[in-house]
């Protein structure tokens, strides 16, 4: 058995998780998805945009997320209806989190982190001078952190007045990953870094190709997917413990299981990997079409180590914990750009590269 140790954020979310959803998706959720088929109980249709942030769920489950048509929406998860959105002056790719003062927190293209009151109100933005498409994160003494587009890190504290700036590399796209020590750990196009608040680089691991999602914490282990192929687990101190080599790009973050870490690969497959020693147990192929069948996007696990995953041919699948397919449901020329959300009534949530977001949940048959 494992134990949990990314004490490292504190949030507003839908369960007493110490993770608000775009990163704690990364992690086997405490509640069930769909096990049958599931059926279609809303549809909201935003522009369209692609959507590329991952839904956030607060603990009302109030839905929050960001559009390349440059607003930030709340829709209620019940029916789907818009209760607010707010306007940037550019795409919103990052994803919202929610600071334990339930501020909602993102980045956008237009230069700025943006912090909101829940009612969609501008609370502050602080101007990075650079496109952020970074989600941010919270670190152990409630400063957020996040990366922009010219590769530069910024630590504010929950005003969003600026603590430290420095460039760590040519351009940060993904999220920033904090252990209880407060040191800080990044994926980027030449590898692994940590480094302390001050910028004072920890160590440096570099691998073959970028890595494009962010990094997973879990027992004291850094899990990293690369476009070169291979899922990378190091020791807080940069030492290689184990890869895993698939047959083509991986460009989701890895999901934690059990005893298993699972992850999508370009190569039209789900992996389970042992957590212990990186050995394979089962890859799935559920089809090969002319529009490929392969895995780009964050999956998600639940309780019951179901994986819910969308591939790139307009499909969602569930898979159980030995690689079943246990449904899938097809979205008829739309992809999954972000990831998949589940909210802890067991419906799914689905942002679209075509400006949509579905629901989809069991329907309960009256007796």
């Amino acid at each position: 058995m494992y134990a949990f140790v990314c004490t490292f954020l504190y949030a507003d979310y839908d369960d007493d998780s110490i993770l608000p959803t775009p990163i704690k998706n990364n992690y086997k959720l405490p509640y069930s998805g769909p096990i049958n088929k599931p059926q279609l109980i809303w549809k909201f249709k935003t522009s369209s945009s692609a959507i590329e942030s991952i839904v956030t769920i607060d603990k009302n489950g109030t839905l929050y997320f960001g559009s390349n048509d440059n607003y930030v929406y709340a829709l209620d998860s019940l029916t789907g209806n818009l209760i607010w959105k707010f306007k940037t002056k550019y795409d919103v790719k990052s994803s919202v989190i929610i600071n334990k003062q339930g501020d909602l927190l993102f980045g956008s293209m237009d230069g700025y982190l943006y912090s909101l009151n829940k009612n969609g109100t501008l609370k502050w933005k602080y101007n990075a001078h650079s496109a952020i498409s970074s989600t941010p994160n919270i670190d152990k003494e409630n400063n957020i952190i996040f990366g922009d587009k010219k590769g530069y890190f910024h630590i504010l504290d929950s005003d969003g007045d600026l603590i430290h700036k420095f460039r760590l590399t040519t351009s940060i796209k993904n999220t920033p990953i904090v252990d209880q020590n407060n040191n800080f750990y990044l994926g980027f196009e030449r590898g692994i870094i940590s480094f302390k608040k001050n910028g004072t680089i920890n160590w440096h691991y570099k691998t073959r190709s970028a890595i494009t999602s962010s990094l997973v914490l879990f027992n004291n282990t850094i899990f990293a997917s690369s476009k070169d192929w291979k899922l990378y687990a190091l020791s807080l101190n940069g030492k290689l413990q184990w890869t895993y080599q698939t047959a083509w790009y991986v460009t989701s973050s890895p999901v934690v299981g059990s005893d298993t870490i699972y992850l999508g690969s370009w190569d039209w497959s789900v992996h389970a990997i042992s957590l212990v020693n990186g050995e394979g147990i089962w890859k799935t192929q559920p089809e090969r079409s002319a529009t490929m069948t392969y895995f780009a996007a964050n999956m998600i696990v639940d309780e019951n180590e179901n994986i819910y995953a969308a591939s790139r041919n307009d499909r969602i699948y569930c898979f159980d914990k030995r690689g079943k397919v246990l449904w899938h449901i097809v979205l008829k020329g739309e992809d999954v750009l972000g990831g998949i959300s589940l909210h802890k009534n067991g419906t799914l949530i689905i942002p679209t590269s075509k400006g949509n977001i579905y629901a989809f949940k069991t329907k309960v048959t009256p007796n």
